[in-house]
């Protein structure tokens, strides 16, 4: 009989709801050419501002300016929150005044009130600061210096048994620590992925589980 191996890298994680997607509750990295609805069922005012190419979901420039729920963005279907839930992504663009990528969670699959609905987000500011920003409700914490225009940045949100840390990674693999919040979530969340003020941006490598 021969000796069995253990694969390096495997582990069982117990407790995870396992999807289609190896594992995720959700995964895209965009490929093709068209969202894919089944897992972005709600998009808000995207009619000709959200494109899927090279591997990135692209957030086009058009409209400048406006409320919150104006921009384009997509939303996930509901899930159930709970500790250790963990949302991640690389976000890229320009340097460009109110210039907003933007991961997050969200009680609701819109979003007119950044104060009640944005729940965590992570999104880059283009002040040419490289400012990466932390949101709690309608809080914001920012950090300058952390990424550079043109450039993927990583960032990941794990809810925690009393609110979320965030993390953020110029590669996928290190992560550090950059912010933790202890204000609590929802029972229900959406993940969601925005650009605020419609100045060009791409969104891919999106997980969550």
């Amino acid at each position: 009989m021969g000796t069995m191996t253990r694969l390096p890298g495997l582990r069982r994680i117990s407790g995870l709801t396992r999807g289609a997607s190896g594992g995720y509750l959700l995964s895209d990295n965009f490929a093709g050419s068209a969202l894919d609805v089944s897992k972005w069922p709600t998009k808000v005012d995207s009619t000709s501002q959200i494109a899927v190419d090279t591997g990135s979901l692209h957030f086009l420039a058009g409209k400048v300016g406006g409320a919150v729920d104006g921009d384009p963005g997509v939303f996930s279907r509901a899930f159930a929150a709970r500790a250790g839930m963990t949302l991640q992504a690389r976000l890229s663009g320009p340097y460009n005044y109110d210039y907003y990528p933007c991961l997050g969670f969200s009680n609701t699959n819109a979003c007119t009130s950044p104060a009640t609905q944005n729940v965590y987000r992570m999104l880059l500011v283009g002040d040419s600061n490289g400012t990466l920003r932390c949101g709690v409700g309608g809080t914001n914490h920012d950090f300058a210096g952390l990424w550079t225009a043109g450039s993927w940045k990583w960032v990941r949100m794990v809810l925690t048994a009393t609110g979320a840390t965030f993390w953020h990674s110029n590669d996928g693999q290190t992560w550090t620590l950059l912010y933790t919040d202890a204000t609590g979530w929802p029972a229900t969340v959406y993940a969601y992925l925005m650009n605020y003020n419609q100045i060009d941006g791409r969104v891919t490598g999106v997980r969550l589980r």
